[in-house]
């Protein structure tokens, strides 16, 4: 019965967690592209923090996969790469509810829940999850 539930565990997980954050894979490295192209004109700042969640981003893509598809990574690099993913999304979230552009406005539609909410719940808890692990690993 465990293993079921197990392997349940993980397909939900590649369902509603790593599909979706495949597709939002393509905007940190859209985001590492401006900031580039666009240098000398940005706010160092705002750049460096652009920056700084996409690398953050690409991070928590790499944790999810290790969850989904068994990469193998330490537990402390398993945690720190789902804990940062989980800080990205919950970023890119809050700055497009909070943002004026039409463009970058989040709506809560079946894709916006799709590709947003479902992959950031998934972090969530395969970031406490990991914890949970960490901690008692660390406590033997």
């Amino acid at each position: 019965m465990h293993h079921f539930l197990a392997s349940l565990l993980i397909g939900l997980s590649t369902v509603f967690g790593w599909a979706p954050a495949t597709i939002l894979l393509i905007m940190p490295f859209i985001g590492i592209y401006t900031g580039l192209v666009y240098f000398n004109e940005m706010d160092m700042a705002r750049l460096f923090g652009l920056c700084l969640i996409a690398i953050m981003a690409i991070a928590g893509y790499l944790g999810l996969t290790s969850v989904c598809w068994g990469l193998k990574l330490a537990p402390k690099a398993k945690f720190l790469c789902l804990l940062s993913g989980t800080i990205a999304l919950s970023s890119a979230i809050v700055i497009g509810q909070m943002s004026d552009n039409a463009s970058l406005h989040l709506s809560y539609s079946i894709e916006g829940i799709y590709l947003l909410i479902c992959p950031l719940l998934i972090l969530i808890f395969h970031t406490i999850i990991e914890c949970k692990k960490f901690i008692g690993q660390k406590g033997r």
